[in-house]
Formats: structure tokens, sequence, C-alpha cells
């Protein structure tokens, strides 16, 4: 076993059993906080279910004038916003059970 390899073994970390706590910041911080991150998701979910609709129509205007070029760039961008619209509306459930974990 090489030196640095003992010494990693034998060191203790100085933070166990500490964890990031914002109460001593007080109720009034986090609920703004809880605001603006809930402000952000829901901004974030508008601009992604718009961004769908928009390709999607597009897509059917291309696939109208039989512009099957302009088809499949609209398909890869309605199937990219069609993959955000679902991480983000999976977003509390992930949150929810990195909670249910992590305690």
């Amino acid at each position: 076993m090489s030196t640095l390899t003992h010494l990693l073994a034998a060191a203790k970390n100085p933070l166990d059993g500490v964890t990031p706590d914002t109460s001593g910041l007080g109720g009034e911080f986090n609920s703004k906080v809880s605001l603006f991150l809930s402000i952000v998701w829901g901004l974030c979910l508008a601009a992604a279910v718009g961004v769908l609709i928009l390709s999607w129509v597009r897509m059917a205007a291309a696939n109208t004038s039989g512009n099957a070029h302009n088809q499949a760039i609209n398909h890869k961008v309605v199937m990219a916003a069609v993959w955000a619209v679902a991480g983000l509306l999976l977003v509390p459930v992930l949150v929810g059970a990195l909670i249910l974990v992590t305690g």
C-alpha cells in the first residue's frame, strides 16, 4: 500500500455529521427561496411547453407543405421539448425521493 493511500485511509472526515440547514436564516428566508425556486421552475416549464407547441405547429406546417427537411428538423425539436417537459414534470418527484432517501 502506498503512503498516499495509507494517509487517505487514516484521515478522518472533518465534516462528518454536518448537514446543510438554512433554518438559522429564518423562516422568511426559507419561504422566499422556496417561492423563487417555484417561480423559476414554473417559468422553465412554461417555456418548454411553449417550445413544444410552437415546434409542433411548425412540424405540422412543414408536413402540410411537403417539406421533409423542415419536418425532420422540427421533429427533433419536438422530441427534445417533450423530454424537457417530462424532465421538468419529474422534478417534484425526484426532489421528494431525494428528501425521502436522505431524511
